[in-house]
C-alpha cells in the first residue's frame, strides 16, 4: 500500500513537476559546470562566445530536464 501511494504521488501532476524541476536543476548544474571547465582552459573567455555558451546552457537545461524526466518516469 505504501509503494502504491508513493507511485501515485510521484506520477501525479505535482510529482511530475517536482521531478522535472529536480532534473532541470541537475542538468543546468552539469552543463554550467562543463561550461566553466571549458572557460578554465581558455575556451569561451571572449565576451561573444561566453554569451553564446551561456545561452546554450539556458536552452539545453530544460530540454535535457524534460528528457531525463521522461526517462525517470
Amino acid at each position: 500500500a505504501g509503494y502504491a501511494a508513493v507511485h501515485e504521488a510521484v506520477h501525479g501532476f505535482f510529482g511530475v513537476i517536482f521531478v522535472f524541476l529536480i532534473m532541470w536543476s541537475l542538468a543546468h548544474h552539469l552543463l554550467a559546470g562543463i561550461r566553466y571547465l571549458l572557460i578554465d582552459v581558455d575556451f569561451g573567455v571572449e565576451k561573444e562566445i561566453a554569451g553564446k555558451t551561456a545561452l546554450w546552457v539556458l536552452i539545453a537545461g530544460p530540454i535535457l530536464g524534460l528528457l531525463l524526466t521522461g526517462g525517470v518516469l
